[in-house]
């Protein structure tokens, strides 16, 4: 096998020509990107470039070669094949057979070759014709599934919880309900009839014997009998029993409200 034994017969949607010359352009398609203070650019690769094949071909009058008959016979089959319409079949030399968009045909005859057409073809593959493809969308693939993950594991955790939940409730509103009634026996306490006598047994003298016989049958706090101060007086001791009452319901009406926020 050589290079001569291995060329094809040139053709173009089945018409046959000869061959002078061919070439063609190849590479890739690239994007410059220059910045500035920049020396070298940063050349970005798109992709394989099209193919363009160049030939310049002939028609030759009864050629022995391809089995060419009459050659402007030849030259309007070859104007017919160029002009319809769509794609066509180029069968070049050494490439094989093409599927091509044929962008140009130029012929030219010289006077001195005599029953020669000379034909520059400029040929360009081509592949399917494609449109854009619906794809699905990784990324609101992944979001819908976090969401869904998410409402998953709210909802495992409600289901869980609410047991718990309840359960810590009623221990909260037990324990309100019970500051609430330690509150009022508290400020009963406080406003007892009893707690002015009480206030003023432990006078020193003979006013708060007295008192203290009156009271036969009381059980007086240790606080209270405590009370041995000089200058103390009657109105002194139920002014500030009026101020200790008024703390105790202060303090009962806060732990009401606080009981009150947590709903009970």
């Amino acid at each position: 096998m050589s290079y001569w034994t291995d060329l094809l017969q040139a053709s173009f949607n089945g018409v046959p020509f000869g061959v002078y010359v061919e070439g063609g352009k190849f590479g890739r398609r690239w994007a410059r990107h220059e910045y500035a203070f920049r020396d070298t650019p940063w050349m970005e690769d798109t992709g394989r470039r099209s193919r363009e094949h160049r030939i310049t071909g002939f028609l030759l009058e009864n050629d022995q070669v391809y089995n060419g008959g009459p050659v402007v016979q030849q030259k309007l089959q070859m104007i017919q094949a160029v002009e319809t319409p769509g794609l066509g079949q180029l069968v070049h030399p050494t490439l094989g057979t093409l599927t091509v968009a044929c962008a140009d045909c130029e012929f030219i005859a010289r006077k001195e070759e005599g029953l020669v057409f000379e034909v520059h073809f400029e040929f360009v593959e081509s592949g399917l014709q494609q449109f854009p493809d619906v794809a699905t969308s990784t990324l609101d693939a992944v979001m819908a599934a976090a969401s869904s993950a998410d409402s998953g594991a709210s909802a495992d955790f409600v289901t869980r919880a609410e047991s718990a939940l309840q359960q810590g409730a009623a221990v909260v509103k037990m324990a309100a309900s019970t500051a609430s009634l330690w509150a009022a026996q508290a400020q009963g306490l406080s406003n007892d009839a009893r707690n002015v006598y009480k206030t003023v047994y432990a006078l020193q003298g003979n006013y708060g014997r007295f008192f203290g016989g009156r009271l036969n049958g009381f059980n007086p706090s240790a606080a209270l009998q405590s009370v041995q101060q000089a200058n103390v007086t009657v109105n002194s001791l139920l002014a500030q029993g009026t101020m200790l009452r008024a703390t105790v319901a202060n303090a009962g009406n806060t732990l009401n409200t606080i009981a009150g926020e947590l709903g009970i």
